[in-house]
């Protein structure tokens, strides 16, 4: 009876941390497509800091954007993750793919760049702490 209940599924598993990046990227697709400035925010760190810019800076060209296109659709690709051993952060390497149309002159547009977003454990939930 004691090897039964050990072997018998103790519920639902934790999910892994690639899985919850998976989400958090996720849901930073969906939020640049349906344009919703606070789902896009909730990816980063208030404490995000990278290359001069700072949390509000990320905010600002965010809705800058927003309100200057549309039919905006962002595709992840190639994401392949790995962990800093020395501070436990998670590095995710992909290809970002950005269409949309300029409410200016409405001639659809489409940029692609690779990048490297460093990702931290808040609070129990992955934040984007920097990007390259």
């Amino acid at each position: 009876p004691k090897l039964t209940k050990l072997l018998a599924p103790q519920g639902k598993p934790e999910p892994s941390d690639e899985m919850l990046i998976r989400e958090v990227l996720n849901t930073y697709e969906i939020g640049y497509e349906s344009e919703d400035l606070e789902k896009v925010m909730s990816c980063f760190s208030q404490n995000y800091y990278s290359n001069g810019r700072s949390y509000a800076d990320i905010r600002s060209k965010a809705f800058d954007f927003f309100q200057q296109n549309d039919n905006i659709d962002l595709t992840i690709s190639n994401l392949n993750m790995y962990t800093n051993v020395i501070d436990g952060t998670i590095i995710a390497n992909a290809i970002l793919t950005l269409q949309y149309t300029p409410v200016e002159d409405q001639q659809p547009k489409q940029v692609s760049w690779k990048f490297a977003l460093t990702f931290a454990s808040e609070n129990d939930k992955w934040k984007i702490i920097s990007a390259d």
